[in-house]
């Protein structure tokens, strides 16, 4: 793909196809690296999961973390893990 698409392109797809992956997202529900988090407004429970992603977002971004955390609940948890300094 690097040498047809940009850099920046390869990289955001990357983040997607292991986000879906890990998080083991249906077809039709985002991963947090294409959430908004204008979405925090919407029902829990939709069908396209448009909420918790959101939240995942929201969780990712307070920890200090990029949205496009190819891992996003471990890195949640090693950074929830460590001792407050």
């Amino acid at each position: 793909m690097l040498r047809d698409d940009p850099w920046q392109e390869v990289a955001e797809f990357c983040a997607y196809a292991c986000e879906n992956r890990l998080l083991r997202l249906q077809p039709w529900r985002d991963p947090p690296c294409i959430a908004s988090l204008d979405n925090l407004t919407k029902p829990h429970g939709d069908q396209r999961g448009e909420r918790e992603s959101a939240e995942w977002l929201r969780r990712l971004l307070d920890a200090g973390l990029s949205r496009f955390e190819p891992d996003p609940l471990a890195a949640i948890e090693r950074v929830e893990a460590k001792p407050a300094k």
